[in-house]
């Protein structure tokens, strides 16, 4: 099917709801071309929904099923585009397909946080997203911040650079649930502040599942905290290299992973850390790859709790290593071994 010119939707979106609150507005079924960015107008309690199911949380593949009857928006704009800009509070998007092309660099949704409703509370749920620099920006700008709290649920991601990027200089909870990814390089980026909560995660080994790039400079201490719960693991893309972590810059970080399962190993895990603000926190790991290395540098931590290790915690770290890895409560080679620790340099 060839995609159609939704230009309806368009002009609406841009002058048609000007001072509008608590408007719905309805996409079609099929696949419809969005030459320019989409953009609600920043009231309250507005809904952006397909007319149709997108597929993504029947716990199969969803990118097998992306011609199944949904309401899919195609992305024919300029390179470096956006397909949606969402703002205002309170606001609503479901049941839709986002495609872009993969060499435009073009952002699927942009969510903006100004914190002129004192909180945006918005939603984004039953939504698959294909070929995209970024599936999912928060903070339109460097100097967006405000005391939001979205939540994403049922999303799948395929084929896109990075699946979710945190950008504002302050954010507050952003919760996640059921989450399918394929073929991304990263899974969540952070250039800015952000507390991030994901719980249930299925993913390829084909990248990073938290890359963060920002350099400490942010609004409110203590703001970069990620939990990543109930992850299992597979092979689709091909690669046996998973990294959990991969921190580029010093700065105050919290990354904890629970429950995460390789049924398909063998793998390879890696994580890197950097300055003594930041913390790796790797809880309930049934079975954790004899292959796994850590990276501790500038003094970081890793702690590991209620876990069956490979191996001597030493064994870990990799090499270069010159902070601390310590072991509560953990099985090692049939033992249980209450603590233990090792640190490197």
């Amino acid at each position: 099917m060839s995609p159609r010119k939704l230009l309806p939707l368009v002009a609406a979106s841009l002058s048609g709801f000007v001072g509008a609150a608590e408007f719905t507005e309805l996409v079609p079924a099929g696949l419809h071309r969005i030459e320019k960015t989409i953009a609600p107008p920043a009231v309250q309690g507005w809904r952006f929904t397909g007319d149709g199911h997108s597929g993504a949380i029947d716990g199969s593949p969803w990118i097998e099923r992306i011609s199944a009857p949904t309401s899919r928006l195609h992305f024919g704009g300029p390179a470096g585009g956006t397909l949606l800009r969402a703002a205002g509070a309170y606001w609503r998007i479901e049941g839709l397909t986002f495609l872009g092309h993969e060499t435009k660099g073009v952002t699927a949704i942009k969510i903006a946080q100004k914190g002129d409703f004192g909180g945006s509370h918005g939603r984004l749920m039953c939504c698959n997203f294909a070929y995209f620099n970024e599936a999912i920006r928060i903070g339109d700008t460097a100097e967006d911040h405000g005391n939001d709290n979205h939540a994403f649920e049922d999303l799948g991601f395929a084929n896109c650079k990075s699946a979710f990027v945190l950008s504002a200089r302050q954010a507050m909870h952003f919760t996640a649930e059921r989450w399918n990814c394929r073929f991304c390089e990263t899974l969540v980026r952070v250039e800015g502040g952000g507390k991030f909560d994901l719980t249930g995660l299925d993913t390829d080994c084909a990248g990073t599942l938290l890359r963060t790039t920002r350099d400490g400079t942010m609004i409110g201490p203590n703001n970069g905290s990620f939990r990543f719960r109930h992850v299992t693991v597979d092979a689709g893309a091909g690669s046996r290299t998973l990294h959990l972590v991969d921190q580029e810059q010093p700065c105050w970080l919290r990354a904890t992973f629970e429950d995460v399962h390789f049924p398909d190993g063998p793998y390879e895990v890696r994580a890197t850390l950097r300055g003594p603000d930041s913390l790796l926190r790797l809880y309930r790991m049934e079975n954790l790859p004899p292959a796994t290395r850590i990276r501790l540098l500038g003094g970081a931590w890793c702690v590991i709790q209620d876990s069956v290790l490979p191996g001597p915690v030493g064994s870990l770290l990799a090499e270069g290593s010159d902070g601390e890895i310590v072991a509560i409560n953990c099985w090692v080679g049939g033992r249980l071994i209450p603590y233990a620790s090792s640190s490197g340099g």
